[in-house]
C-alpha cells in the first residue's frame, strides 16, 4: 500500500491499477531510473564541457602551429597532447568530492543525514525556503485552553459535545490518533467530563473538502448530531449565529488560538450521516487549543534572515493564527493568501502571490 494515506474512517477501497500501471508507480520507477540533476551538478557538467572546448581548440592550434614551423608530425601531435592532458583537471572528481564530503560531515555533526552528497551545495543554495507551522515553528503539543459558548464564557457544555464528537467510542474514552481530539480527552476538563452514558451511533470522519466531522450520538435517550470542524464551514451550517460569536471567534483568534467550532440538532429520524444532513445546526461554542512557538525559531529565522533566506509558511491552520505564529516567533509578513483565494488566480497571478506572500494558510498539505 506504499504511497496510500489513511488518516481516519474506514472506507471500502477499489483497487483501481497497481505497480507501474500507476501514476505513483510510474514516479517511482522514473526516480528509480535516473535521478534529476542538481544546480550543481549542471553547472559542473557545464563547467567540464567549457574545459573541453578549450583543451581541443588548444590542441587543434598547438598542433597547426608546430606544422607551419616544419616540426615533425609525429612531436607535433604529442605535444599538442601533452598539452591537453595538462590543461586537463585530473583531480577535479576528487577535490569535488572531497569538499562534498567534508560538508557532509559537518552537517552530520549537527545531526542533519546527508543521503545525496551533490545536495549539499543546493542546500547552500537556497533562496526561499517554505516550512509549515505545526510541529516546526511550534513546539507540536496541543493543548486544550478553553472551552466557551458564543458569547465567549466557559461553557462544560461545549466540551461535552466536542468530546462526543470525537473518533473514540464514548464508553471507552482515551486518546485518538487526531491531535486535537487527543488533546480533548487528556484535558483536565475532559477528564473530569462523565460521557460514558452516550452511545455513538454512526459517524463521518473530518475530511478537507468538509472540514468537519460528525457524529450521531445517543445520549440518554436523545439522539443529536454533532458537528465539529473548521468555524468557517461549521457557522455556515447554522441558520441562526449569535451576534457575539464572531467577537468571540476573532478574539481567539487574535490569540493565536486553534479554534474548532462545535454545533449541534436533534436527529430522532437518522441512523447513518451523509453530509447533506449537516444543515440546520445550532452552535454550541468553541474549543480552543494552543501550540507554543519553539523557543529557538527566532533565532533560527535570524540566522536565515542573515543568509540571504527568506522563509515562506504554508499551514492548514487559520490565516489569522498563522500571522500571530510568525510574530511570536519574529518572521515579518509581506502578505497573507489562503488556499480559496490562490485557487482563483491564474498562473500569472498565482507566481506574483507566490512571490510576494509570506504566509500560505487553509492551505491542503
Amino acid at each position: 500500500f506504499m504511497g496510500t494515506v489513511v488518516s481516519a474512517g474506514s472506507a471500502t477501497a477499489v483497487v483501481y491499477a497497481t505497480g507501474l500501471n500507476a501514476q505513483f508507480g510510474r514516479i517511482a520507477a522514473g526516480l528509480g531510473e535516473r535521478q534529476p540533476e542538481t544546480d550543481f551538478q549542471v553547472g559542473l557538467r557545464r563547467f567540464s564541457y567549457l574545459l573541453l572546448w578549450v583543451a581541443l581548440t588548444l590542441t587543434v592550434l598547438i598542433l597547426v602551429a608546430n606544422l607551419l614551423l616544419r616540426r615533425p608530425v609525429i612531436d607535433a601531435v604529442l605535444f599538442s597532447l601533452a598539452i591537453a592532458v595538462g590543461i586537463t583537471p585530473q583531480l577535479l572528481p576528487a577535490v569535488v568530492s572531497t569538499s562534498l564530503a567534508t560538508g557532509s560531515r559537518r552537517l552530520a555533526k549537527l545531526k542533519v543525514l546527508v543521503k545525496r552528497l551533490v545536495c549539499i551545495e543546493d542546500l547552500g543554495d537556497i533562496d526561499v525556503l517554505i516550512t509549515d507551522k505545526t510541529g516546526t515553528l511550534t513546539e507540536g503539543r496541543v493543548t486544550l485552553i478553553e472551552a466557551v459558548d458564543p458569547g465567549g464564557q466557559p461553557n462544560d457544555a461545549v466540551l461535552r459535545a466536542g468530546l462526543l464528537a470525537t473518533d473514540v467510542d464514548p464508553a471507552v474514552g482515551g486518546t485518538s490518533a487526531t491531535p486535537l481530539d487527543a488533546a480533548l480527552w487528556e484535558s483536565d476538563a475532559g477528564r473530569r467530563l462523565d460521557v460514558s452514558a452516550a452511545r455513538r451511533v454512526a459517524e463521518l470522519p473530518f475530511d478537507h473538502t468538509r472540514r468537519a466531522a460528525s457524529s450521531l450520538v445517543d445520549d440518554g435517550g436523545t439522539r443529536t448530531l454533532i458537528v465539529k470542524g473548521a468555524p468557517e464551514q461549521v457557522l455556515q451550517l447554522c441558520p441562526a449565529v449569535p451576534d457575539a460569536a464572531q467577537d468571540t471567534l476573532d478574539r481567539l483568534f487574535a490569540d493565536g488560538r486553534r479554534v474548532v467550532a462545535v454545533a449541534s440538532r436533534p436527529a430522532a429520524d437518522l441512523t447513518a450521516i451523509t453530509a447533506a444532513d449537516e444543515t440546520g445546526l445550532t452552535l454550541h461554542g468553541f474549543l480552543a487549543f494552543a501550540d507554543q512557538p519553539k523557543l529557538a525559531v527566532r533565532d533560527s529565522l535570524a540566522q536565515l534572515a542573515a543568509l540571504g533566506i527568506e522563509v515562506k509558511v504554508a499551514t492548514g491552520d487559520n490565516p489569522q493564527v498563522a500571522e500571530k505564529v510568525c510574530a511570536d516567533v519574529g518572521l515579518a509578513s509581506k502578505g497573507t493568501f489562503t488556499g480559496a483565494q490562490l485557487d482563483e488566480l491564474d498562473d500569472a497571478a498565482f507566481a506574483a502571490a507566490a512571490q510576494s506572500g509570506t504566509v500560505f494558510a487553509r492551505i491542503c498539505l
